[in-house]
């Protein structure tokens, strides 16, 4: 509870706190307006930016929603509630080597599971199925899609079809337009790409340690 409290109050932070103090530090200069409209769309551009990483962070788990759930539930959604492993990954610092890294996320799976192969076994199933799941790919894209063409006609039918004369402080409209445009796409690209990486080389590393197990017990007959 304190953690989500926390994060509670480091959001509201970032979002209005930060933008305040800017804010209030150039109108105690009393800054010229051109300056200040220029500070305004960027600020506007940083709030919406903080959003998005905020709601890219915010995972409920499924048994806040559902106080009591089945496995039938359970298998499909796959929430993952593997405390110890989570804890273990992100309580360690990424190393400068490559190498270094993987043998870690290893050692890690190797020590949790104390070597047992059908417990890799099972990890393994679990991440490859989180690495073929594609409903969320899915369901970014055709909204990326919908939204490039929602862009590309709004573009074409309110900007482009009508003059219009660029001063310094009417720019900055058509500037913040455009940033905000780049950061969704940006945003959408980044929730099509999350976690493939990182389930793909955890299923990768399992299937490694199955093979290095099974190595062994074949040399031991």
């Amino acid at each position: 509870m304190k953690i989500i409290i926390l994060n509670i109050v480091k959001f509201i932070f970032y979002l209005i706190g930060i933008p305040g103090l800017i804010l209030f530090f150039f109108e105690l200069f009393h800054s010229p307006k051109i300056f200040m409209t220029w500070v305004i769309t960027l600020l506007a551009i940083y709030m919406y930016w903080v959003v998005l990483i905020w709601i890219s962070k915010v995972e409920i788990p499924l048994n806040w929603i559902h106080r009591k759930i089945s496995i039938y539930q359970w298998l499909d959604n796959l929430t993952n509630h593997d405390e110890s492993l989570i804890y273990l990954l992100s309580s360690q610092k990424v190393k400068y080597k490559t190498l270094e890294n993987l043998q870690i996320v290893k050692n890690t799976f190797i020590n949790l599971t104390r070597g047992n192969k059908e417990t890799l076994k099972l990890y393994k199933a679990y991440y490859k199925q989180l690495s073929n799941e594609n409903s969320d790919q899915i369901y970014w894209t055709a909204l990326m899609t919908m939204f490039s063409s929602l862009v590309i006609l709004v573009l074409r039918e309110y900007v482009l079809k009508k003059s219009f004369e660029i001063s310094l402080v009417r720019s900055s409209d058509y500037f913040l337009l455009i940033m905000l445009i780049v950061t969704t796409i940006a945003y959408m690209v980044s929730q099509i790409q999350r976690n493939k990486k990182r389930f793909g080389i955890i299923t990768d590393i399992l299937e490694i340690c199955i093979e290095e197990i099974q190595e062994k017990e074949d040399k031991n007959k």
